[in-house]
This record gives structure tokens, sequence and C-alpha cells, in this order.
């Protein structure tokens, strides 16, 4: 109950800011961007001032401001700034729109494994149009980006499941996930089983630990279940492919990404710190080692090294709880949406909110916080990001580089 309730309270936290002016929301945007004096790139937790990347942030940002006030003046010119603002090219499709329909097998699905069957089948349908589509744009490999939306995370499990499928078409494969919150629990969930699909995260959040008879599960329940799983499944792809996002007190300005674990019980402390919202606002949370301690839910997520990154926004309305029923629906949406965007010209499917996917290659090579922050139509996430869109520094930290972390010091 105390983790629904605190849960509530930090979305209602985040309502009341999205709920401010929209003078006050640009003026903040806007500092925001002239203010980023820092940003960590690739995965040697190194920090250097991209000064044009920062100047053309800002010079964007004030022309999204001009487009937002020219749209409240005059709404009847709003859709076409629109697709000036975001492109005339048919950008942004729905699942409707594509023509993207599931396999008959998905109407029925519900179990674990009618689901990944949903998917698998799903996939067969359009596999063709896949594969033509991720050759044209040269994707032959993807990070995942998974963010914090609580329990919609099952419409995780219906992307990875997609993705895994379209891996067996050949040419194709998924690297690495880095996730927030319950887009790490997802994270953890994926690369964790041994047979490399969707099986253990559908399982585990059907199940009634997660569940809970609507309670949900608490963090140090996740704790556990993860280091048991760790030691059952495949902790290789985890520590080689999986990364946590968290905020550690000792500088909470910072987004740590951590990263190369050097035990199973470090990878489930890292993932369930990722997720853990209570300690937001009592202060307490977990050992990582090192310097990294009080470790909690707040991080954020960025681009990994040089690889093609996909982002995913899963916010569909059940951030605080979601039945077996819901999860089946969400599990759908998963496969649904992440088929859209594969076969999408663009790579993208949505323009915000839940069920929005886009594809990005890294400019210059790599990934920076500037790209990973910047419009869409600029090679960024921005109009589909969760969260408060910060540019604080994102540090990436190899666990095995951390000291301590264990036994006695797990929790402090």
């Amino acid at each position: 109950m105390i983790r629904i309730l605190l849960r509530l309270c930090v979305l209602q936290a985040v309502e009341a800011v999205a709920a401010a002016t929209v003078e006050e929301r640009d003026e903040e945007a806007l500092t925001s961007v002239l203010n980023s004096d820092s940003e960590c790139q690739g995965e040697d937790a190194t920090c250097a001032l991209n000064a044009l990347q920062v100047k053309q942030q800002a010079v964007a940002a004030q022309a999204e401001i001009a487009e937002e006030g020219s749209e409240q003046e005059e709404k009847g010119d709003g859709a076409k700034q629109a697709d000036e603002r975001f492109g005339a090219e048919s950008e942004d499709q729905s699942d409707e729109e594509l023509g993207i329909s599931l396999a008959s097998s998905c109407s029925q699905a519900s179990s674990t494994y009618y689901l990944l069957k949903c998917a698998d089948d799903t996939v067969r349908m359009y596999a063709s149009q896949i594969s033509s589509n991720l050759r044209r744009n040269a994707i032959s490999k993807l990070d995942l980006a998974w963010p914090g939306t609580g329990y919609n995370q099952a419409a995780f499990g219906g992307q990875w499941q997609v993705l895994v499928a379209v891996e067996k078409l050949g040419g194709f494969r998924v690297e690495n996930i880095v996730g927030a919150s319950g887009g790490a629990s997802s994270g953890f969930l994926a690369l964790v089983d041994s047979s490399w699909s969707g099986k253990t995260m559908m399982d585990t959040i059907t199940s009634s630990l997660w569940t809970n008879g609507g309670w949900g599960v608490s963090t140090s329940g996740e704790y556990t279940k993860y280091k048991s799983l760790a030691y059952a499944g495949d902790f290789r792809a985890v520590k080689s492919h999986g990364y946590a996002t968290m905020v550690c007190d000792s500088k909470s300005s910072v987004s740590y990404v951590v990263h190369d674990f050097k035990d199973q019980d470090q990878a489930a402390k890292a993932f369930a710190a990722s997720g853990d919202v209570p300690n937001v606002i009592l202060g307490n949370g977990y050992s990582m080692g090192g310097h990294l301690s009080y470790c909690h839910d707040g991080g954020e997520l960025m681009g990994i090294g040089r690889n093609p990154l996909l982002y995913y926004n899963t916010n569909y309305g059940h951030a605080t709880e979601c039945s077996k029923s819901c999860v089946a629906s969400l599990f759908k949406k998963g496969v649904q949406d992440t088929i859209s965007a594969l076969v999408s010209s663009n790579l993208r499917v949505g323009a915000s909110g839940g069920g929005s996917i886009a594809i990005q290659k890294p400019q210059g090579g790599h990934w920076t916080l500037s790209q990973y922050r910047n419009f869409l139509t600029s090679g960024g996430f921005w109009q589909i990001l969760v969260g408060q869109k910060t540019s604080s520094q994102r540090v990436f930290v190899a666990g095995s580089s951390l000291s301590g972390g264990g036994g006695d010091d797990w929790w402090r």
C-alpha cells in the first residue's frame, strides 16, 4: 500500500509540473538547454562540453517556443504548424495508418505461451517488409532505451519478443538494453532469459509476486527475484548488455548508468535500485559499492556508444497497477506498435505519449546527450521522452570497478 501511495505521490508531482503555464515551461526548457554545461558520452564516463550542439539545441528550443505561442493565438493554423515542426513527409504514422494488424492467434492469447506465439506469428506476417525496411535504413543492430512507466512494462515484453523473432530472420540483432525503473526491470528480465525470449519476463510479471493482489511487488521482493534469476539464468547476457540507471545521494544531480556488473548480487541491486520509488522520498537505497550509495529511482536514459537506438514510450496509463488481462493487452500493444515502427519508412510510429517509438542513429559516430534530447526531426527523442527530460549528466559506471557493495552493505 505504501509503495502504491508513494508512486501516486510521485506521479501527481510530475503532473503538477506538467500543468504549469506554457510560458513557464518554455522558459524552463530554454534555460535548461542554455545552462547545460556538460554531458557524458559513451562508456568511459568522460564529460565534455559540446558547445555547438548546445547552441543548436537552444536555437531549436527558441523556434519551438515561438511556434507554440503562435499555435495558441491562431488555433486554426495548428495542424499546418505541426506539419512544419515534425516534417510533412507522412511521418509518425499510427498503427492503423500503416495497416498493421495482429495475427489471429493473438485474439484469445493471455498465457505466456500464447502471447509469445502471438508475437512470433505476427512477425511472420510482416517478415518481408520488416527485413527490407531494416536493410533500406542500414539497421543491422539496435540498442533499446526502455523508460520507467511503472506497470506498463508488459508492453516491453511484446517488443522484446518481436525483436528476437526478427533476429531469427537474419541480418539483425539486439545488442544492449538501457533501462530506468520499470524499463530497467524489463531489461533485466529480457536479458536473463536463457532461451533469449520474453518467457521469463512474462512469467514474472504475471506471477502472484508481481501482482500481489493488486498491491504490487516490493523493492526488496524485486531484489530477491532478480538475484535468484541471475544465478539460475543467463547472467553473462545481463553483465554484457544490461544497463540500469539510478540516482545516488552521493551526487543526486547525476544519472548513473551502471553496467558490467561484477556479480549476480550487484546486478540484482542495480536493477532493483533503478525502480526503488519509496526511497526517493525516504532517503535510503542500495549500495553499488565505491562512491555509489543510497541509490534509488530517478535516473534518466541516453544512447550507448555507437549503435542505433530504439526508444519506446510505454505510458499507456497503467503506471501503478496492471491485472493479468491488462498485461496481455499491453503485450499485444507492444507487438503491434513495434512492428509498425519497423515497417515505417522513417522507423517511427506516434508523435507523443504511449505507443510512440523512434529509432535514431548517433550523429558523429557516437551518442551525445545533446542529440538524445533533441527533436525527432533532428535525430533525437524529445517529443516522446518520458519523465522530466532534464539535462543532468549521465555517467556510465562499470560495476566491476566498484569496491564493496556486497553483504551487509546492500541497503543503506
